[in-house]
């Protein structure tokens, strides 16, 4: 039988492809979170402007925060809980858009959310390629 093509190897890729988009999600969302975090504790140090914008910022914090928690499930089982991570991806591909459509200093943050957003599909589609491929 071909080495590549037995059920224990491409299981063991299917295994591998999992951790590695389970290390890139949570990366991920640890990165977020410390935005988050930064946004509802000291939102002078990410945006400047006065108390009105403060307090949006603030908002925005807790928005993703709360946006997070609904992802979290995929960092422990991204197989099972697949449809929080094509949502938590998709929704990164709309806010990378929306960024790049307000322009100016927006363009930087849409330029590197979409980038996660991208890397993450990648990653996710080689996954449930080889999940797939690996079943009898």
């Amino acid at each position: 039988m071909n080495e590549n093509l037995s059920l224990s190897a491409t299981r063991q890729a299917a295994d591998a492809a999992i951790a590695n988009f389970r290390q890139a999600w949570t990366a991920v969302l640890v990165l977020e979170a410390v935005l988050a975090a930064f946004l509802v504790v000291a939102p002078g140090l990410v945006v400047a402007g006065g108390a009105g914008t403060l307090a949006g910022a603030r908002a925005a914090g807790a928005l993703l925060a709360c946006a997070l928690l609904l992802q979290l499930p995929g960092v422990f089982d991204p197989v099972r809980y697949r449809v929080p991570v094509m949502i938590g991806m998709a929704g990164r591909a709309l806010v990378g858009f929306v960024c790049l459509w307000f322009g100016g200093t927006y363009t930087v943050m849409g330029v590197i959310t979409l980038a996660l957003a991208l890397g993450l599909f990648v990653l996710f589609h080689g996954m449930v390629v080889k999940i797939l491929s690996s079943r009898p």
